[in-house]
């Protein structure tokens, strides 16, 4: 007798198939606009590279630039990490909850370990459902949606759906790139295994397992062992073979690398390590590479280094272009070379949907890009912002009833300026919202700091400016003079004739001038948030009325609604920061 699985039907306005960062990105960011979103992933929680399971941080562009942290649902996640978790060094299950909690949230239905293996077309380059199955419950579903999202890091459903894709490395003369090797090959990047160790207090000895490899010097391994604590990226293989097909055998040699390794440290050489223990050792390999989808665009080195413009930018990467030695743990030379670059790029929107699937977007390490470009757009910081521009686009679509290519030809504008609405950065684009009311209005403070040392006013106009964070050289934000019992710290915005309006964001400092910031042990609300603030509308009488308040913010955006007022001036005052002496905000909008 023939069995199968029970079906479940499941439809919605927008599917998106991974739940790394990225496609959780995607999925928070339609889902707060109005989407109806399904996130499917194959894995027991989020993250993706940044889950426990993994362990990474979330790389950022800020790496070698100030004001450039990714900001949006990007910056959102980071700061609520750094609020609730122990341990700001660690992705962990602190980090996974956190992360389902804002999915959940934002109403996303989650379906978790289920692998997507099959899917259905309409005409050959539209997807109409994609179906998988629940080992655990022993159930497979069905996703009907008229739009897809591609955010699995391996390219599977564009794959499915016979999407032009690449494997490897490009050849340096198809496009022009300087670091590209000379001849083209299937040499892609490796995996890593990654490990912590704790010091228990007590001598802890550690016998090699039969099947590890053995380490007897410091020769032996790629790169010197300075930080117990740091972690170990060169733990790295894979990049000469499939890392799809060959994912398990790839494991298996990462854990043998990983206790040869482990065993140096503790039986080979002098590390201080005898009271040192394997505290965790990851479930999953952190995987760099494998499919990158061809849109109608391909980022190229090029694009990077010479920070091209695209009239339809919708994300930014900034990280250096990091494209490891295929040899990994094996490498001789040097196990990465870094190309840095002179200022972030953008990522146009072309990058992020399938050229020849017409409903695919794609979010991730898999847009389109070529291999050395990748080198720099797969950092999880840029992909995070990718995530949120193709939800946003979802979005849109189902608004104007528009497939991903019709939307960047005929909404791209409208697209960039909803991306900065919601805290998205995009370089070289700022507010030209025309529903924004803020933007006609006149501002005024109580006070304005001055920088005795430059000579330098932060006004308040500059939060009605359009960019909502600094500029090298130019902190491009309101502070206000120290806050006391004396001293009030206000902004109001007053416009000619009496406005509606019932939502009013602000843009507090979460220090973006601050280079690398979550790689610190910093933990909680950092000093600069304001936590408690109010806003009070004048009245005809003359006499300001508070219509809300906020009290225990720690996060930079904050969207603040209440019942529709009409009135001629906006007060927003800053009762209490989280411990800086001066309030400080960047942006301030103001709609009906």
């Amino acid at each position: 007798m023939t069995r199968s699985l029970s079906m479940s039907r499941v439809e919605c306005d927008l599917t998106v198939a991974g739940g790394g960062v990225a496609g959780c990105c995607a999925a928070i960011a339609a889902a707060r606009l109005g989407s109806t979103v399904a996130l499917v992933s194959n894995r027991p929680v989020l993250g993706g590279n940044a889950s426990s399971e993994i362990g990474l941080l979330i790389g950022s562009a800020d790496r070698d630039f100030p004001h450039a942290r990714e900001g949006g649902i990007a910056e959102e996640i980071n700061l609520l990490n750094r609020y609730h978790n122990h341990e700001i060094q660690w992705r962990n299950s602190v980090s996974d909850a956190t992360l389902e909690n804002l999915v959940r949230e934002a109403g996303v239905q989650t379906y978790l370990n289920v692998h997507v293996d099959a899917l259905k077309m309409q005409h050959d380059n539209r997807i109409t459902q994609v179906a998988g199955s629940q080992q655990a419950t022993e159930q497979r579903f069905e996703f009907v949606s008229p739009l897809f999202v591609d955010a699995t890091g391996d390219g599977t459903i564009a794959a499915l759906a016979g999407a032009t894709f690449r494997v490897g490395s490009e050849a340096s003369a198809e496009f022009d790139e300087s670091y590209a090797a000379e001849e083209a090959s299937s040499v892609s990047m490796g995996s890593t295994l990654m490990f912590r160790v704790k010091d228990v207090g007590r001598p802890a000895p550690f016998v090699r397992p039969h099947w590890a490899h053995h380490y007897p010097s410091a020769d032996d391994l790629p790169v010197k062992i300075r930080d117990l604590h740091f972690p170990q990226l060169w733990i790295e293989y894979g990049a000469r073979l499939d890392t799809i097909a060959d994912a398990v055998h790839i494991r298996e040699e990462l854990l043998r690398i990983l206790y040869g390794v482990w065993d140096h440290i503790k039986n080979q050489g002098d590390y201080k390590a005898d009271k040192f223990v394997l505290s965790w050792v990851g479930a999953v390999p952190g995987k760099r590479e494998s499919r990158r989808v061809e849109g109608d665009y391909i980022l190229s080195q090029n694009d990077l280094v010479d920070s091209a413009h695209f009239d339809d930018a919708v994300a930014y990467g900034g990280w250096p272009v990091d494209v490891h030695n295929p040899d990994g743990f094996a490498a001789r030379d040097k196990w990465t070379d870094y190309l840095h670059l002179k200022e972030p790029y953008q990522i146009p929107y072309r990058c992020y949907y399938s050229r020849d699937v017409d409903n695919l977007f794609l979010a991730g390490r898999i847009i389109s890009t070529t291999h050395v470009a990748h080198g720099s757009t797969r950092l999880m910081g840029t992909c995070a912002v990718g995530g949120q521009a193709v939800g946003t686009a979802a979005f849109l679509c189902r608004q104007y009833e528009l497939l991903p290519r019709g939307l960047g030809a005929q909404r791209i504008t409208e697209l960039q300026q909803l991306l900065l609405k919601h805290d998205a950065h995009i370089p070289g684009i700022t507010n030209e919202d025309p529903d924004d009311l803020a933007r006609a209005a006149s501002v005024t403070a109580s006070a304005e700091h001055v920088d005795p040392s430059s000579g330098y006013r932060y006004s308040a106009d500059k939060v009605v400016e359009g960019l909502s964070r600094g500029r090298i050289g130019d902190e491009n934000l309101w502070i206000s003079r120290p806050v006391t019992r004396f001293h009030e710290a206000y902004l109001d915005l007053e416009w000619e004739q009496p406005v509606a309006f019932n939502c009013v964001h602000l843009t507090f400092d979460t220090m973006m001038r601050e280079q690398r910031m979550f790689d610190r042990f910093l933990l909680g609300a950092m000093s600069t948030y304001v936590s408690d603030y109010s806003l009070s509308i004048l009245d005809p009488g003359g006499s300001w009325r508070q219509i809300a308040a906020v009290v225990g913010n720690f996060q930079r955006h904050n969207v603040v609604r209440f019942d529709s007022v009409t009135a001629k001036a906006l007060r927003i005052r800053i009762e209490r920061t989280n411990g800086d002496e001066m309030a400080r905000v960047y942006e301030v909008r103001v709609y009906e």
